[in-house]
């Protein structure tokens, strides 16, 4: 088998081949997944643009035809509501994600991903652990299994890589360990350890990887164990030596612990686990940053934000709206930090 993480020529090609050949599909959900994954990323978009206006319009005439004529569209309900979304919009106005910077803080307009459905991430939750169900959304449903970017085993333990649907970072897909072993989304100490060592050995290999994760009660969308791989070419704001967390005068909005141990940085994890405290965390090889914060629900957060989750604790500050995001200060970011801030 083909090691796409030899460097980061083979990983990026390996996932642009990938997402070329989902284009192609007929399938309406791997059509909003390309369409996603492209406009994200303008050198890709520009290479498929074509095909995917293609398919875009073939499949808004079938829609109009099935309800034109009152017959049944055997497509799931969320997919189908994004892609009306998508025909209210226009294919040629459908923009792609852009950035700014506003006083450090990276910001970011992402139209597509604004069409996504809530999940989970608007319940008020109360607990990190919830039982694994078979019957709601998991990555061992069969229709997911050519979305798969990659599949193999790590140190005996198989991993399995899946495009993102709705991607806010580079090149990002989602790692699930053991996932025929149906673990919810919540982190044991060697799961902890499982993506710490794997994270070491590729990132001597790709520059500028790195892992999120979101625990439950933290804006993560899925109750089956996963992260969140991505490759950057700039660091995040968190990662600045500005903030007192890495040695600076500044101090970080957010509660912030910086580990450079699994050891250590499962230990604090563990902790937040017997408090019932929800976090983010955010890998680098031989470093992870843990996020301690209020459990979504338990606070309102602002209309131009869908909740803070990895990227938005790490600096990054994603928005579907096109005002806010030309007019969002540091102020309305920092005020926002103080909402899921731990008393």
């Amino acid at each position: 088998m083909k090691n796409i993480f030899s460097s980061s020529q083979e990983y990026k090609k390996t996932f642009n081949d990938g997402l070329i050949k989902l284009s192609q599909d007929e399938s309406l959900g791997t059509f909003i997944l390309a369409m996603a994954n492209a406009t994200f990323d303008e050198e890709i978009y520009s290479a498929i643009k074509t095909s995917l206006q293609d398919k875009f319009l073939h499949l808004k005439q079938k829609y109009i035809d099935c309800f034109s004529q009152g017959k049944k569209v055997n497509e799931i309900d969320e997919d189908l509501l994004v892609f009306l979304k998508m025909i209210c919009v226009g294919f040629d106005k459908l923009q792609t994600t852009a950035f700014r910077y506003e006083s450090g803080w990276e910001l970011q307009f992402n139209h597509v991903r604004g069409f996504r459905p809530n999940r989970i991430t608007q319940q008020q939750i109360d607990s990190l652990i919830l039982n694994f169900s078979a019957n709601g959304f998991n990555f061992n449903k069969p229709f997911l299994a050519k979305e798969r970017l990659w599949e193999g085993e790590h140190r005996n333990s198989q991993l399995s890589l899946y495009y993102n649907k709705y991607p806010f970072a580079h090149y990002h897909t989602l790692l699930v360990p053991e996932r025929e072993k149906q673990h919810p989304q919540f982190l044991q100490r060697t799961h902890h350890i499982m993506v710490w060592e794997f994270l070491e050995s590729i990132g001597q290999n790709i520059n500028g990887v790195g892992v999120g994760y979101n625990s439950r009660g933290a804006f993560s969308s899925v109750n089956h164990l996963h992260f969140q791989l991505f490759i950057r070419e700039n660091a995040l704001p968190v990662t600045s030596n500005n903030w007192r967390h890495s040695g600076g005068k500044d101090v970080y909005p957010a509660a912030c612990h910086v580990f450079n141990s699994y050891k250590e940085s499962a230990q604090y994890i563990e902790h937040l686990h017997k408090t019932n405290t929800a976090y983010n965390l955010l890998y680098f090889p031989g470093q992870v940053y843990c996020f301690p914060r209020k459990m979504q629900g338990s606070y309102e957060h602002a209309d131009w934000t869908p909740g803070f989750s990895w990227y938005e604790l790490a600096g990054g500050i994603l928005t579907a709206n096109q005002d806010s995001y030309q007019n969002l200060t540091a102020k309305d970011i920092e005020d926002e930090f103080n909402l899921l801030n731990l008393d």
